[in-house]
């Protein structure tokens, strides 16, 4: 077959599809099994001509590793998305075994922030911390805080105000908005500010049964004074607990309040491990003076209503709030430790501190993300080494637009093709595909430009995956002139540059999976120098592909 001008294409359209043409990007609609003894990756080929601007490129700091030069988060057609602010790399992150790691994963417990923090409408914060932490580990403070990512279905400009406040993690706001004109920014955001892929699911908070809270008992409850241990389920008027009262909620216990729930003047609720303390209010929660909510992975409060939940001056609170039609208040020297869903945020308190054991309110980040929430698996242990940083640089990366090409089929600009690897089982149950002369369209498509080989071209691979927990899944990469690899939407393996010297190591257990579930893994590779071409993968993991995608630019004789 001779090769391609960039004038020669055909637009390929399935007989089954509609008018409207799907979109270039892979699916895994069909997927391909493992053969015996290998493991069949499909994806897409993307040729170049060597004058587009991302292509035999040398780097404004020169060749070598780069990192930060793609967003954290596929963009909403499920690509990466240039990033400025990255740099030369000096000296590689490592993680406890000596593998190098993408600095994003850098002693983030969950791979990411803890995504505890879920905002229906609108936000107004003042004057605190907002970060996360591990209640597995000990006390928030020193030694035991992190990132967190807090999720936003608004879109009306300035509907999530920042002010005094510094957020460790990321922002994303609702779907289709630009952060820009949403986040109200007056004080200091360290992460990402992007937008959700698509808008958190908001929880449904159903009344528990009789069966669960036993019969109504038309009376309000009061505990006062002494401590109490609590042992019974019940569905009361109002439920008061103060005046130094320390009151333990022992065994599963579900309460149903007609009325208002209020702690105050130094009470302590506790529940013990192994108990667990639902707590379902109609009326208003008031968290007030001086007390305190001690056990964050075992108390949930639901809120039935619209009605507000308030952390009164000193109040404390750690535990679950799930108010999907209610704001959420906290006074001046009020602190959250654990999770929320809520309709509005008003916060003048001193932290909002999101727990790593609770796993999240039930959402996830943006670009199709999710990940990052779930506890840290017991097999995991952080200890990694920090990136050096060099010069700053963009990796050979002419613009966001040059880079948005990479990955697209686009008429005029690249030509396609399917091309599958085969990654053969080592005898120990690791897949390799080991390649030093990757050069899978050698006089294809746009031809070699003249050269021994074709060099100037990018490969995409969709493939889809189950976790399992503490089982040891692991990627690794080495190679490449920009590679880079997400899980559930949220960048894992990070080799910018052009250099195909580096390697990275992506462990599985610590990206914050839910045990059991099925998550997509998308890989993505260019190839811009004119000579060495290296592709060598090792994995653990059953990846299941498709090779159906469908092209928008194919080569035609």
């Amino acid at each position: 077959m001779r090769p391609a001008t960039l004038a020669t294409y055909l637009v390929l359209i399935a007989a089954c599809l509609t008018s409207t043409l799907l979109p270039d990007h892979l699916s895994v609609s069909g997927v391909v099994a493992a053969a015996p003894d290998g493991l069949e990756l499909h994806g897409v080929v993307r040729d170049f001509p060597k004058t587009h601007a991302d292509f035999d490129v040398v780097p404004n700091a020169g060749y070598g590793h780069y990192v930060r030069n793609t967003e954290t988060l596929l963009g909403p057609d499920g690509r990466p998305v240039f990033a400025s602010g990255g740099f030369l790399v000096s000296a590689p992150a490592l993680d406890k075994a000596g593998r190098g790691i993408a600095p994003q994963l850098m002693d983030e417990p969950a791979g990411a922030g803890v995504t505890g923090f879920q905002i229906i409408s609108q936000s107004d914060i003042q004057n605190c911390d907002l970060d996360g932490y591990d209640s597995r580990l000990g006390p928030y403070g020193p030694g035991n805080t992190g990132d967190i990512v807090v999720s936003t279905n608004a879109t009306a400009s300035g509907h999530f105000k920042l002010n005094g406040c510094t957020l460790n993690g990321d922002v994303f706001v609702g779907p289709g908005a630009d952060p820009n004109q949403v986040i109200n920014n007056a004080g200091s955001i360290t992460g990402t500010e992007g937008s959700l892929s698509e808008p958190l699911t908001i929880p449904t908070v159903e009344e528990p049964t009789a069966a669960e809270v036993g019969p109504y008992l038309a009376t309000s409850v009061w505990y006062k004074d002494d401590p109490i241990t609590v042992t019974d389920s019940m569905h009361i008027d109002d439920l008061r607990i103060s005046n130094d009262a320390v009151v333990t909620f022992s065994g599963n216990i579900t309460i149903l309040v007609e009325g208002k729930l209020t702690t105050e003047t130094r009470a302590v609720i506790e529940v013990p491990e192994g108990s667990t303390l639902d707590i379902y209010v109609k009326d208003s929660t008031s968290i007030k003076t001086d007390s305190v909510w001690m056990s964050p992975t075992r108390t949930t409060i639901h809120v039935l209503t619209t009605a507000d939940v308030t952390l009164e001056t000193n109040g404390v609170f750690a535990g679950t709030v799930i108010a999907p039609s209610s704001k959420l208040t906290l006074k001046t020297g009020s602190s959250l430790y654990g999770a929320f869903v809520v309709d509005v945020l008003d916060s003048q308190g001193d932290g909002l501190h999101a727990d790593a054991a609770i796993g999240g309110g039930g959402g996830g980040g943006g670009g199709g993300g999710g990940g990052g929430g779930d506890p840290l698996p017991p097999c995991v242990t952080i200890a990694d080494a920090p990136v050096g940083a060099g010069p700053d640089g963009d990796g050979g990366i002419s613009s966001a637009a040059s880079f948005a090409e990479w990955f697209k089929d686009i008429l005029g600009t690249n030509i396609s093709k399917h091309h599958a690897i085969t990654l053969v089982d080592d005898g120990a149950g690791v897949y390799e595909y080991l390649d030093d002369a990757f050069f899978p369209v050698d006089d294809q498509l746009l031809g070699n430009d003249g050269g021994t080989h074709n060099t100037f071209f990018t490969y995409e691979i969709e493939a889809e995956f189950d976790y399992h927990a503490c089982t040891g899944q692991f990627l690794e990469f080495e190679g490449g002139d920009g590679v880079w690899v997400y899980v559930d939407g949220r960048q894992t393996l990070d080799l910018g540059g052009v250099y195909s010297g580096a390697k990275q190591f992506v462990e599985i257990d610590r990206l914050g999976l839910t045990d059991g579930h099925t998550y997509n893994l998308v890989f993505f590779y260019a190839q811009r120098h004119p000579t060495a071409s290296v592709f060598r993968m090792r994995t653990n993991i059953d990846l299941v592909t498709d090779h159906e995608a469908v092209l928008v630019t194919v080569a035609a004789d």
